[in-house]
């Protein structure tokens, strides 16, 4: 991934009903600080790119490698028993007006998770291109978890909030095997 705008495709030609999509932090292929920018999912793809932090070289980001998880909205049960629930929802908490958003996973009263969730989340627009934001999670519980849009600090300061963005999350219950 780069600082340019790209199209991935989900593996294998695989299409989702709903897609949700979240990233990993990218590689270290140079030392300038880097967000990474999801936006345009499809039910096929998504688009994604590297902006940097204010602050940085100036020039052009180096090619990072960024690993993505998609899966269709929803609740699901994996072949061991873990459940696995997915979202994607909107959100205008930000660290500068000190609140959080509380997410929950809305889950029917029968289902109940066994214990707290790994989460992993992802903004998943970029209604502000130019002022890099991330995504906090904070306190993941078996009803659902907090977040709250971090912009980066220079950004914070010459600027009086972040717009909403969109964001997704993959929740998993721990578990130990092999996914895939």
């Amino acid at each position: 991934v780069t600082d340019q705008w790209q199209q991935v495709s989900f593996s294998g030609g695989k299409s989702f009903f709903n897609a949700v999509v979240v990233a990993t932090p990218a590689g270290m292929a140079e030392g300038d600080a880097t967000f990474i920018q999801i936006k345009d999912i499809t039910s096929t793809g998504f688009t994604i790119r590297l902006k940097d932090a204010p602050g940085g070289s100036g020039a052009a980001h180096a090619a990072e490698t960024v690993h993505y998880l998609a899966a269709d909205h929803g609740l699901f049960t994996l072949d061991n028993g873990t459940r696995v629930i997915t979202g994607k929802l909107n959100t205008t908490a930000q660290t500068r007006a000190g609140r959080k958003e509380k997410v929950s996973f809305g889950l029917p009263k029968a289902v109940k998770l066994t214990s707290n969730p790994v989460v992993f989340a992802s903004l998943t627009s970029a209604n502000e291109p130019d002022a890099p934001a991330t995504l906090r999670v904070d306190k993941p519980g078996k009803t659902g978890f907090s977040i709250v849009v971090q912009e980066e600090e220079a950004e914070e300061k010459n600027n009086p909030g972040h717009g909403a963005e969109q964001f997704c999350y993959i929740a998993f219950e721990p578990f130990m095997g092999i996914v895939g």
